[in-house]
């Protein structure tokens, strides 16, 4: 299996289980952490990184070969804390493959950058793979504390990147990919509210999500790759 961890930081895949780095920031983790067929991608060479890349610059240039990875290639993807830091004006990465170039500008010049960088998740992985987001919750101190990020998410964010293909949804951004959500969201809550909100039913959660800012600070969604098998 190929699995990316982009802006991996100091969190270097697989993890030991007797030994998770800033466990209470990172808990609870999908299983597949712990197991072989990580390339740990960063903008930065630091120790554990195995392809240095410019996530916000497309398509995704490997350092080790300045090429990008194939289509339909990588099984999975982890995407935690790198959203909110996403550039709404996309830029090309120099140095792309010939042939590539119209592809690349069409996407930069015309969609968000949110939608390019989920553009490129949609093309590395395979049919059926898998992307796990992990984001600040946008209305939370700490969304809104850092000067570097650059839009606020919450799980409605995610609500433009499905249902658009098949006519659910009343817009149409004219997206080249389709992803399903995979489970359900999860949400980080925070003081007392890790406790209290066990006494509130799903609406309930969903209406102070709405309306109560910093009960929780994290949100978590997995999201499926739709395309034929044959593509």
């Amino acid at each position: 299996m190929l699995k990316l961890n982009l802006g991996a930081g100091r969190i270097i895949f697989p993890l030991a289980r007797d030994h998770v780095p800033f466990r209470e920031h990172l808990e609870p983790l999908p299983e597949t952490v712990f197991e072989s067929g990580w390339i740990n991608v960063d903008k930065y060479a630091m120790p554990g990184i195995n392809e240095t890349v410019n996530l916000f610059q497309f398509p995704w240039l490997r350092s080790s070969n300045g090429s990008p990875w194939n289509d339909n290639s990588v099984d999975e993807i982890y995407a935690a804390h790198i959203l909110e830091h996403v550039p709404h004006s996309a830029t090309v990465a120099p140095g792309m493959p010939l042939g590539w170039s119209k592809q690349y500008r069409a996407w930069c010049d015309d969609l968000d950058g949110f939608f390019v960088f989920f553009a490129e998740c949609y093309r590395l992985l395979k049919p059926d793979g898998l992307i796990y987001v992990r984001c600040p919750f946008g209305m939370s101190y700490p969304a809104i504390s850092d000067p570097t990020h650059t839009r606020y998410i919450t799980p409605g964010s995610f609500g433009y990147l499905t249902g658009q293909a098949d006519g659910q949804a009343p817009f149409d951004y004219h997206l080249p990919f389709e992803f399903q959500q995979s489970g359900a969201i999860s949400f980080r809550f925070v003081g007392e509210w890790a406790e209290k909100i066990k006494f509130y039913s799903e609406e309930g959660i969903s209406n102070l999500l709405r309306t109560v800012p910093n009960i929780c600070d994290e949100l978590r969604i997995t999201l499926r790759a739709v395309k034929e098998k044959n593509k």
